[in-house]
């Protein structure tokens, strides 16, 4: 047996921890690429010419195997990872979109408050005999509110169960009402009523 098969064969015995080398698996193909030409001889494959050949085939497939593996461990970490980013962003945006819609909210409960506050500055600015109309929305973006006087000197909104609260800078009498409400000034006393 010459020298260069003895060694080509002793290259190729190594077990299941070599594969996890890279650089050892790429000097192997290497010589697997230089053995395979020398190996051939003008006389036909010899017996072993041909288990050196089964050797390397066997290395060859477990290679690839190793390879595929890899690739699918790869696959499977790019998407987890996509997934996590995924799921951050809609959290993210749930988050957001929620206190966009309590902002809004609130604004909306601020316009109203605003009306009555407005109203009443009125009343009591202009004096005994004021007296006028004005009106409050049935309902906000299709929901239903509720407007409430509290020890005369506190509004209280409530909409979608959330409570928001003003403070009157005089007393008012009477209780606001969605629709028509008449605002008077007798004497110091300001009064609410509804009329439709």
């Amino acid at each position: 047996m010459n020298p260069s098969r003895a060694q080509t064969t002793q290259n190729f015995c190594f077990g299941a921890r070599a594969l996890k080398n890279k650089t050892y698996l790429f000097s192997i193909l290497k010589t697997l690429s230089v053995s395979l030409q020398s190996s051939v001889s003008p006389q036909g494959p010899t017996p072993t010419t041909n288990v050196n050949l089964n050797r390397r085939s066997f290395h060859l497939r477990m290679l690839n195997k190793y390879n595929q593996a890899q690739a699918t461990i790869e696959f499977i970490t790019l998407v987890g990872f996509m997934f996590l980013i995924l799921a951050l962003f809609a959290a993210l945006l749930h988050t957001r979109t929620g206190q966009v819609i309590t902002l809004n909210d609130q604004a909306k409960m601020q316009e109203i408050a605003d009306i009555i506050i407005t109203e009443a500055d009125l009343a009591e600015t202009v004096g005994d005999g004021y007296s006028r109309t004005f009106e409050l929305p049935y309902s906000l973006a299709g929901f239903n509110y509720s407007v409430t006087l509290q020890d005369q000197e506190d509004l209280v909104l409530t909409y979608k169960e959330n409570q928001f609260i003003y403070f009157l800078n005089q007393p008012i009498f009477g209780q606001p009402t969605q629709g028509k409400n008449l605002i008077t000034n007798v004497g110091t006393l300001i009064n609410l009523t509804f009329i439709g």
